[in-house]
């Protein structure tokens, strides 16, 4: 099986969680998981054959002196290993926009090879989220989106990692992390590319 944006990758349970952005970088290929689904883990293997195809190599960042965390650290940073199987050929090369540009517009999920159109509603607000252990931390700076036609399931259980695009698929505007209250919430991709690859002006991004 490919590994491209929108394939399905499992943790040592099974919990799945699904490849948004791929970043290559050096000569190797990175994409994210949910922080919450890999909790104490760092092996990533594809869904269905079992496959290693990847490790984390992205820790917490220091916890500050209250609970609220940059909503970056709600992603784990995966580099795969080179044997894995990336096919990208008919995914668009991305750039990262800024959230706030689309603030009341529409965006698009990727689900699989097809995406579903929704509508940016929210930026820099804070999300509470649970972890397998029963912690509840809270992240500041994710965006909120909401599916853009009533009766339209936006994302499943196993979505987290999700490409959130821009309707011409020219630019990524974030990854789907979690959802509270009807909102869909997310980690903006400038965000991420910020805080992963600093210093890097020139990265494929495939989503």
């Amino acid at each position: 099986m490919a590994v491209s944006p929108g394939s399905i990758v499992v943790n040592a349970a099974g919990r799945q969680s699904t490849v948004g952005p791929l970043i290559l970088c050096e000569g190797n290929w990175y994409t994210f998981v949910p922080a919450h689904t890999f909790q104490g883990e760092r092996k990533v293997r594809e869904a269905g054959t079992g496959l290693l195809i990847g490790e984390i190599v992205s820790r917490r960042l220091p916890k500050a002196s209250d609970t609220r965390r940059d909503i970056t650290d709600a992603l784990r940073l995966v580099r795969l290993f080179s044997y894995a199987p990336v096919q990208v050929a008919h995914h668009p090369r991305v750039r990262c926009a800024d959230p706030l540009d689309f603030l009341g517009e529409q965006v698009l999920k990727r689900d699989g090879i097809a995406t579903i159109s929704s509508r940016l509603e929210s930026v820099d607000g804070p999300f509470a989220m649970a972890a397998t252990d029963g912690e509840v931390t809270t992240y500041l700076g994710a965006f909120g989106i909401e599916p853009e036609y009533e009766d339209v399931v936006l994302a499943k259980d196993g979505d987290g990692g999700a490409s959130i695009i821009s309707p011409g698929g020219g630019e990524l505007v974030g990854v789907l992390i979690g959802i509270a209250d009807d909102t869909y919430y997310c980690v903006p991709g400038d965000m991420l590319m910020a805080r992963y690859f600093p210093g890097f002006e020139n990265l494929e991004v495939v989503a």
